[in-house]
C-alpha cells in the first residue's frame, strides 16, 4: 500500500492549501468557511478512495488478477469515485 500512501499525501496537501477549513487567511480559494469544509471532506474522500482503490487494483494485478482482472477493479474503483461526485451534487444542490 505504498503506491496509495505516496500519492495520497502530496493530493492531501494541495487541498489543504487550496481550501484549508481552519483559517481564512491560509485559504487560496475565496470560498465561505462552512463550503470549505465541506469541500476538504468530499474532496479528502474522492483523493483518499481513489488513491487506495488504484492501489490495491495494482496489487491484485500483481497478485495474479491478471490484466481484465486490474481493468475490472479501477473501473469499479472509477464508478464508485462517480457516484460519490453524484451525491456531493446533489446534496450541495
Amino acid at each position: 500500500m505504498a503506491y496509495g500512501a505516496r500519492y495520497n499525501r502530496p493530493c492531501m496537501a494541495v487541498l489543504r492549501v487550496l481550501i484549508a477549513p481552519y483559517g481564512h487567511g491560509v485559504r487560496l480559494l475565496r470560498i465561505t468557511p462552512l463550503s470549505a469544509r465541506a469541500l476538504y471532506t468530499w474532496l479528502g474522500r474522492f483523493i483518499v478512495f481513489a488513491t487506495f482503490g488504484i492501489a490495491l487494483a495494482s496489487a491484485a494485478g500483481q497478485l495474479g488478477a491478471g490484466e481484465s482482472g486490474h481493468q475490472a477493479m479501477v473501473k469499479l474503483v472509477s464508478l464508485f469515485i462517480h457516484l460519490a461526485a453524484v451525491m456531493f451534487l446533489s446534496k450541495a444542490w
